[in-house]
């Protein structure tokens, strides 16, 4: 996870296998959408302005992320 400036939590990277992309027009726009590979929930959408490898950033509904404390 890393501090995209966007507002939403971000990652570069998925573990393999878990999601599966689709290309979204909605909002009169082309995006890549990411959804859970085993059920098809939608997550969020794919950009191409991240910091990892191929420069994918995979910007991420916080609803899905559980947190825990440090301690």
């Amino acid at each position: 996870k890393y501090d995209s400036g966007t507002g939403w939590p971000s990652f570069s990277e998925a573990l393999p296998g878990a999601f599966n992309t689709k290309v979204d027009y909605s909002f009169g726009m082309q995006r890549t959408e990411y959804h859970w590979a085993k059920c098809g929930a939608h997550h969020d959408h794919e950009f191409e302005d991240g910091t990892g490898k191929d420069g994918r950033r995979l910007c991420t509904n916080g609803l899905w992320l559980i947190f825990k404390p440090k301690n």
